[in-house]
C-alpha cells in the first residue's frame, strides 16, 4: 500500500507471508538490505520499521514529501 500527499508525506507498506521460524532462506546474501534501507530512510528524515506480525513480515516505511511551492 502506498498513500501520500505534498506536505503530508509517503508512507508505503509491504506485508508478505513469514517462513515458519527456523526455517531458512534459499536466497544467500549479505543481511544488510533492511539496515541499509533503514539507515537511507532516517537520511531523508524518514523511517523504515520492519518484522514479524503474527504470520506476516511486515515493512513500514514514511518518508517527507514536501508541500509544493508556488512558481513564479
Amino acid at each position: 500500500t502506498v498513500t501520500g500527499d505534498p506536505g503530508e508525506g509517503l508512507a508505503v507498506e509491504v506485508r508478505n507471508a513469514a517462513p515458519a521460524p527456523g526455517a531458512g532462506t534459499a536466497v544467500p546474501g549479505a543481511g544488510q538490505g533492511l539496515l541499509g534501507l533503514a539507515e537511507r530512510a532516517g537520511i531523508a528524515g524518514g523511517r523504515l520499521e520492519h518484522g514479524r506480525d503474527e504470520a506476516d513480515f511486515r515493512l513500514r516505511a514514511w518518508l517527507p514529501w514536501p508541500a509544493r511551492r508556488p512558481v513564479g
